[in-house]
């Protein structure tokens, strides 16, 4: 079972995204991901939280590596490897 404030990758649709725990249950935790952006990723303008069955959290992982100040721009090294 995973913490709310935990840094996470969820599995949603066969892709792989970062994202951080906003609440769990028994069955499943509550993560607002983050998207895309080019080679690094970004909190989206509107949240993006859905509920995940603990199946599709893959793995807790590092906090995201800032990248940019002015853009908000992160990046994820656990997911380099899958996106490039």
């Amino acid at each position: 079972m995973f913490d709310v404030k935990t840094v996470v990758i969820v599995r949603y649709e066969e892709e792989l995204f970062p994202g951080i725990v906003t609440s769990v249950d028994e069955r499943d935790a509550r993560v607002s991901v983050m998207q895309r952006s080019g080679q690094l990723w970004k909190w989206p303008d509107q949240k993006d939280e859905i509920d995940y069955a603990y199946k599709d959290v893959v793995e807790k992982m590092r906090q995201p590596v800032k990248k940019s100040h002015k853009r908000e721009l992160y990046d994820i090294p656990e997911l380099q490897k899958v996106w490039g």
